[in-house]
């Protein structure tokens, strides 16, 4: 009985053993010319054989041979888009080898589609989170030249009055205002540090800081 020949995938031709493999094959002569698809393709493409044989690479995988050659040039491989009947969209993720026994190029073309979505997402993501950060660094760095003076102000006017330029203080004074200079001066040079990496992260070098000047507060 040939019972068990009901249950064989009449799709797969046991004369192409490219058929049996999970991945679209291209088998293409040196200039381009497709001699041979496996079923995967021809899935891919909602096409019949006679469609792609004697037909060019170029005209069914935008790019063609230059993407071939991007291949062998980078040794990885490379995404682009496959030309569609209905043009609807489908991502190849592309990869070669070459035969230099028959001068035949074997191209795996993978479906990448979702993969691709998935990387426009997180390339999508990142944009927007680095817009953020730019912005946020834009921000802060122009707006610290007025936080450090406004800073170094309290510093230098606390100074100048522990030194007396206002009269006599009292203990209790003398003793809130050294807390007050010491934590603005710490509070200065811990907000420098971190403008600094701002300005590291976002490659600005300039922000104006004014010095408190002693001279000009008692004129």
């Amino acid at each position: 009985m040939k019972l068990l020949e009901y249950f064989k995938n009449t799709k797969n031709s046991v004369d192409n053993p490219y058929d049996m493999l999970p991945d679209g094959i291209f088998i293409l002569e040196g200039d381009g010319k497709i001699v041979e698809v496996n079923y995967k393709i021809l899935e891919m493409y909602n096409a019949m054989r006679y469609e792609f044989i004697g037909k060019y690479f170029s005209d069914f995988v935008e790019g063609g041979v230059g993407v071939l050659n991007q291949v062998l040039k980078t040794n990885q491989c490379v995404c682009t888009k496959a030309k569609l009947k209905d043009n609807s969209s489908l991502v190849l993720e592309i990869n070669i080898l070459r035969n230099p026994e028959n001068n035949y190029v074997y191209v795996c073309a993978r479906n990448a589609t979702g993969k691709q979505l998935e990387q426009n997402s997180i390339n999508e993501r990142f944009t927007i989170a680095q817009k953020i950060i730019d912005e946020k660094n834009d921000f802060l760095l122009t707006s610290s030249g007025s936080i450090l003076s406004s800073l170094v102000s309290i510093a230098g006017f606390s100074r100048a009055l522990l030194d007396g330029i206002g009269g006599n203080l009292s203990n209790k004074q003398e003793k809130y205002l050294n807390i007050i200079n010491t934590n603005s001066k710490d509070l200065c040079y811990d907000l420098e540090k971190l403008f600094a990496l701002f300005r590291e992260e976002s490659k600005k070098n300039q922000y104006n800081c004014k010095n408190f000047d002693l001279i000009g507060l008692i004129k």
